[in-house]
């Protein structure tokens, strides 16, 4: 699919193994030369690590890599999450809405695609 966004965040957790190429294969076919990809993970993927070369592994906690890229991106830039959101610490409603309430005073807008 044609994704342009100036940010990305991909959950490279264990359950999205089968489904990682396609995704980081459109990302580096559309993605913009000004943008930045960043990979959500419990395990350890050394800083400028090649998009290709990432195995996914370990826990979807996506949340808390939300949290802090919010506070990277510039305002009015647009961010696009790919993930299946299976957290094993699922959100409150309350922490959802200070995401959203962060994104907006920072001025992010904030697409997903959830697998």
């Amino acid at each position: 699919p044609k994704i342009i966004y100036d940010y990305y965040l991909i959950d490279g957790s264990g359950s999205l193994s089968g489904k990682w190429r396609p995704w980081t294969d459109a990302i580096a076919y559309w993605r913009p030369k000004h943008s930045k990809v960043y990979v959500a993970n419990t395990g350890y993927i050394p800083h400028k690590s090649n998009l290709q070369n990432i195995k996914p592994a370990g826990g979807t906690e996506i949340h808390y890599a939300l949290w802090a890229l919010l506070d990277r991106i510039p305002p009015g830039k647009t961010l696009l999450i790919i993930s299946d959101f299976r957290s094993s610490v699922p959100l409150t409603p309350r922490e959802r809405e200070r995401i959203n309430q962060k994104a907006a005073e920072r001025g992010v807008k904030i697409s997903y695609i959830k697998l």
